[in-house]
């Protein structure tokens, strides 16, 4: 295999890759090496990785490899590559949270039950992925491990906190990758390095092996290139629960009506005009494509950014005030400054917000009985430079990285509704625009069966340009 074929190898999607292993016109080895050459001709540029497991992979792709050789397969993800957050338990190694203070803590005795998921299919661990210190931002500027670079722009942020992960699948280093979700740290990273990302129904994949942020809010959920790619991880995820026959790709969205809020998610006077733009082509084209666009209202909207700072601040101090407390002097200034914040929290305020997440619920839950889902641009802005403290919109509102970064996405959780996010265009700028659907609690097979099909119809499938150099 040449280093074109390699590249090509490397960014190809599960539709090609499964078929290929099963039929042995490819190997678990071949892929595993081709995810390989891009890491060394592309880690030290984009930092996607804490650490690299080469040796390791390679010795289970010649052990899957020998099965398929003698007829037998490990499951739906036989010999497909996986990069994992380095939150996340993978048996023998060091689960660093991206903190120096763990980066020689005691190996992890078993997998995470989400990873042990995904093993169990035939998933080979290539890497742990960098990501924003103890998860807690939403940049990936890591002062440890180093800054994850933007696939597309490596002067730009790739987002967070699942950055390493979000860069490492965009950048043909792993087929698929493991993230958490917090305030959005699955689906921001995806939206800003061009990928596809799930975040689940709270307290639907287990969060067991996963070192905690904030236990009200966080959620586990796959990265991939693809929305179609996402179909069997999670539902691998899901097992026995859930079936790959139980998702079905449509289409076209007859009958499909989709909710705008132009009031929070689509307002134009806080996003960047070329975000504005993008989000109405795509409304255009999934009218074509036969949906219904209705507008709807989340008054609660408007005020539920409190609620979210409340439970995130007080849950992810009370985490830090047990027996890592006394190495909060290590962490980095912007972990360490929102930890102290989190300290002068009342009881009262964390309270008042886990009754407001009730109330915000039963008003997307109003919305649903008129819509099927609900859609947004992922973020109301591209990629910014690395660096970026405030954003200014057209309206003249200056707003803080985080507060505009997250505002989007944070919502899905404090409701606890799952949402997928999936690239829908490239700007002018060459930098990628995510697209992100909403939906009941429960309905991801609707969101992969929607997205999936519209992915497949208008040709939503972009590659940054840095892949080009790899040949």
């Amino acid at each position: 295999m040449n280093g074109a074929e390699m590249t090509e190898l490397s960014i190809a999607p599960l539709a090609h890759i499964v078929p290929g292993l099963r039929s042995k016109e490819i190997s678990a080895r071949d892929l595993v090496e081709a995810n390989l050459r891009q890491i060394s001709a592309l880690e030290n540029e984009f930092h996607p990785f804490t650490r690299i497991l080469a040796d390791e992979a390679l010795a289970r792709a010649a052990q899957l490899d020998d099965c398929a050789a003698r007829g037998e397969f490990r499951g739906s993800l036989h010999g497909v590559t996986l990069a994992v957050k380095d939150l996340i338990d993978v048996e023998g190694y060091p689960n660093t949270a991206g903190t120096g203070v763990r980066r020689d803590a005691m190996p992890a005795h078993r997998n995470a039950k989400c990873v042990q998921a995904l093993v169990d299919e035939g998933a080979i661990i290539i890497g742990l992925t960098n990501l924003h210190e103890w998860a807690y931002g939403g940049t990936s500027a890591n002062p440890v491990f180093g800054s994850v670079a933007n696939p597309w722009d490596p002067t730009r942020i790739p987002g967070g906190s699942s950055g390493g992960s979000a860069a490492a699948v965009s950048l043909g280093m792993a087929a698929i990758a493991l993230g958490t979700d917090t305030g959005g740290s699955v689906r921001i990273p995806s939206s800003l390095s061009g990928v596809s990302g799930l975040k689940t129904t709270a307290s639907q994949i287990d969060t067991q092996g996963v070192l905690p942020l904030s236990w009200t809010l966080d959620t586990v959920g796959p990265i991939a290139r693809r929305v179609s790619d996402l179909l069997l991880p999670y539902v691998a995820l899901r097992r026995p629960a859930l079936q790959a026959k139980d998702i079905v790709r449509r289409e076209n969205l007859d009958g499909i009506v989709i909710g705008v809020d132009s009031s929070y998610y689509a307002d134009t006077s806080r996003m960047e005009p070329e975000v504005s733009e993008v989000f109405a082509k795509t409304l255009g084209t999934l009218s074509e494509l036969g949906a219904k666009i209705q507008e709807v209202e989340i008054p609660l909207l408007h005020h539920a950014s409190a609620a979210q700072y409340a439970i995130i601040l007080a849950e992810a101090s009370t985490v830090h005030s047990g027996p890592f407390r006394e190495d909060r002097n290590t962490y980095g200034a912007d972990v360490q400054r929102l930890l102290s914040i989190g300290d002068t929290v009342l009881a009262t305020d964390y309270l008042a917000a886990l009754r407001f997440r009730g109330m915000l619920w039963a008003q997307f839950a109003q919305a649903f009985e008129d819509v099927h889902v609900m859609i947004s641009p992922t973020n109301p802005h591209v990629a910014p430079p690395m660096g970026t403290e405030t954003l200014t919109w057209p309206n003249g509102e200056s707003e803080s990285l985080l507060d505009a970064i997250w505002r989007h996405t944070f919502p899905s959780n404090l409701t606890g509704l799952p949402s997928l996010t999936q690239p829908c265009a490239v700007t002018s700028q060459g930098l990628p625009v995510g697209l992100q659907w909403i939906a009941a609690p429960g309905e991801e097979s609707l969101l992969l069966s929607l997205a999936a099909g519209v992915e497949q119809a208008a040709g939503w499938i972009f590659t940054p340009q840095v892949l080009s150099r790899v040949t």
